[in-house]
Parts: structure tokens; C-alpha cells; sequence
């Protein structure tokens, strides 16, 4: 009896060394996929930063994988709107990539939604031409407030072609700031 206490008790440590050092491999492994994750992202960010050779605008490709499927709800002017970060940093050197880069903390409102101080109507516009590179056909007045958007959020390539759009129907963009 007194020896198969003793086996039963020596098994009882063995067990909880070995549970101590499964314990210590799972914090291990954490630690060093966390670590290749922030390393991968950093690359990532390195090779997006570059600009190609004859020095336009990188865009991201719709692969990039820097946190790809990460869903943001933005608060633009009271209204709401849910994309992803990938879409938001599509054009590179806009307002909006420097903002959703990750390399900047953002403002929230009260259910923790980013907030932007825009007019929140216009900005489906700026969204929509992220995503599929298309702007509305629409009255020139209208074009020119998307146009204060466009240029207020840096995506110079949606402000070029609104500018085209007007000057090819005679009319002038003004652009005004609130």
C-alpha cells in the first residue's frame, strides 16, 4: 500500500511538471507568433511605403494582408459607415491611409466608433470611389462638394477626376473648406 502511495504521488508531480511546462511552451509560442506577426506587419508596411520608380502613388492591391478583413465602423458627421482598414488605406499618402495605418491613435465617440468631423452624407462618396474607383454622375454643384471632400482626405487621384469631369463640362471646381 505504502508503495503505491508513493507511485500515485510521484505520478502527481510528474503531472504537474509537466503541466507547468505546457503552460511555459503556450506563453513561449504566444510571445513569438505575436513577435513574427509585428515583424510581418512591419515589412508589410516597408514594401507599401514604397514608391515605384517613377515616383506616382503606390495603391495597395486588394491582397494586401495587413490586418485585410480588420472591419472599422467610422462616425463621419453622425453617420455611420462600416468598411474595412484595407479599403480605407487603399491610396496611399491620403488622410485616411495615415489615419487607419495604424500609425496614428484616433478619436472615438461615445460607442467607440472612429470619429471625423466631415460632412458624413459626402462621404459615401469618398468610400465608394476607394472601393471601386468610380464617381457618380452627378450635378456639377454636388461634384464640387465632393470635390472639398476628396481634397480634404488627400485622394488627389478622386480629386483629378473631378476636376476633368468639370472642366470637360466648361464649369470650375472651387474648392471650400468648412
Amino acid at each position: 500500500m505504502e508503495n503505491l502511495q508513493k507511485t500515485f504521488g510521484d505520478m502527481q508531480a510528474e503531472l504537474v511538471s509537466l503541466s507547468d511546462q505546457r503552460k511555459t511552451f503556450e506563453i513561449t509560442a504566444q510571445k513569438r507568433l505575436k513577435q513574427m506577426i509585428k515583424t510581418l506587419k512591419q515589412q508589410m508596411r516597408e514594401v507599401i511605403s514604397l514608391k515605384d520608380t517613377s515616383g506616382n502613388q503606390t495603391r495597395l492591391d486588394e491582397d494586401y494582408s495587413g490586418d485585410v478583413e480588420e472591419i472599422v465602423t467610422i462616425n463621419v458627421g453622425g453617420t455611420i459607415y462600416s468598411t474595412t482598414r484595407t479599403t480605407l488605406c487603399k491610396e496611399r499618402g491620403t488622410m485616411l491611409e495615415a489615419m487607419f495605418s495604424g500609425r496614428h491613435t484616433l478619436q472615438r465617440d461615445r460607442s467607440g466608433h472612429y470619429f471625423l468631423d466631415r460632412d458624413g452624407p459626402l462621404f459615401r462618396h469618398i468610400l465608394n470611389y476607394l472601393r471601386s474607383r468610380k464617381i457618380p454622375d452627378l450635378p456639377a454643384n454636388e461634384l464640387e462638394e465632393i470635390l472639398t471632400e476628396a481634397d480634404y482626405f488627400g485622394v488627389d487621384s478622386m480629386v483629378r477626376e473631378i476636376k476633368e469631369r468639370l472642366h470637360a463640362r466648361g464649369q470650375f471646381a472651387v474648392l471650400r473648406y468648412n
